[in-house]
């Protein structure tokens, strides 16, 4: 499976015109990282394909995958939710012996961080929550 996603995630960057590490601007962080990810994909200790027989069940399945993430925080697990197997998927439902009719929805590798997690930074709600109508900040802010 760590072939198959570093091989989908490359060929996704081609359009941006990288083809090698040395390409991704170094300023570029999230891009640096995800790079590391799919390099280093096929030695995470473990790798959950969230699938799903109905179908269109994302509504159904994420909130699932959601506590997942969190529960993995929890216990100092690192996690994410990628969802680059479309490109590939044909041949990880060969891999795995999935049935045609099941549907991937994600791949979340999951494995024990080199460093230590630092803070989530996230704006204050009185600049993401809205009330009734956009930009009317709620009660409470």
């Amino acid at each position: 499976l760590g072939e198959l996603y570093r091989e989908a995630w490359w060929a996704k960057r081609r359009e941006q015109g990288w083809t090698k590490p040395e390409d991704i601007p170094a300023e570029n962080r999230v891009m640096q990282s995800a790079m590391r990810l799919a390099e280093e994909m096929g030695t995470v200790p473990l790798i959950i394909l969230v699938c799903s027989i109905a179908p269109h069940a994302e509504n159904s399945v994420f909130p699932a995958v959601q506590n997942l993430l969190l529960a993995a925080r929890a216990l100092g697990i690192g996690s994410t939710i990628t969802t680059l197997h479309p490109q590939v998927e044909e041949r990880v439902h060969r891999l795995f012996q999935i049935p045609p009719e099941v549907e991937i929805l994600a791949c979340i590798p999951l494995g024990y961080p080199r460093g230590k997690f630092g803070p989530t930074v996230r704006k204050p709600t009185t600049e993401t929550v809205f009330f009734n109508r956009w930009d009317t900040p709620p009660p409470w802010a």
